[in-house]
């Protein structure tokens, strides 16, 4: 087969580790529906709490796909140093000041949902006035965060572990090794502890480990070795 008509994905390419691509896997005895009843219980206000790359996002955007949370009218800010983004009906729009959530807040309805993601990047004065204007006119709030805020419940702490890293892994594995098969060719593996190694050296951070994992990948399909 020509090299110029031949391309094999790489199960860790960039595309496929974006926040929201891959569904969030829940741990036992967690679900939407659970996680929904937890946010009622808290008044309506709840935040998802967890390290860099420990599926935060993934979280959200899944939850928003599932009821009872995908029948809520909601609105989803992405916050950044200085910036946030607002995305609207899975729209993204141009990045804005910090004021932009507080606007949202105050032309929004009693019911509707108003997510944040990355809420510890929103200065304290401004997280003040968004928590007091969703408590005066019964916005359904919901923030996700490196740290535990007052008066919020939390929903779920994402605390990775390697054995969650490992099934992430070897389920895009799988998913290669039948890609592979199709054409003929040789499964590639994983050495779970060369994976361990590298979930150790990001601290947890699963995002990172899989970006690592795409270039070891690239060369165990060649079938050079991988130290």
């Amino acid at each position: 087969m020509s090299d110029d008509w031949f391309f094999e994905p790489n199960p860790f390419a960039a595309e496929t580790i974006r926040a929201g691509v891959e569904p969030f896997v829940f741990p036992p005895g967690i679900t939407s529906q659970s996680l929904w009843t937890k946010f009622a219980e808290g008044g309506w206000l709840g935040q998802i709490v967890g390290p860099h790359g420990s599926g935060k996002t993934t979280l959200v955007r899944t939850l928003l796909q599932h009821p009872p949370w995908s029948k809520v009218l909601a609105e989803v800010y992405v916050c950044k140093a200085r910036s946030c983004k607002l995305v609207e009906c899975r729209a993204a729009a141009e990045g804005d000041s910090f004021c932009k959530v507080v606007k949202g807040c105050l032309r929004t309805r009693g019911g509707k949902l108003i997510v944040i993601d990355g809420a510890e990047q929103i200065p304290m004065m401004v997280r003040s006035m968004i928590l007091a204007l969703a408590m005066l006119r019964g916005i359904k709030l919901l923030v996700t965060s490196h740290k535990e805020f007052r008066h919020f419940s939390t929903l779920l702490h994402l605390k990775p572990t390697f054995p969650l890293a490992w099934e992430l892994v070897s389920a895009r594995l799988e998913r290669a090794r039948q890609w592979r098969a199709a054409c003929g060719l040789p499964g590639v593996d994983l050495n779970e502890d060369v994976v361990r190694v590298i979930f150790e050296k990001h601290r947890g951070n699963i995002r990172e480990m899989l970006f690592e994992l795409y270039d070891i990948y690239e060369s165990l399909s060649k079938g050079q070795q991988v130290i």
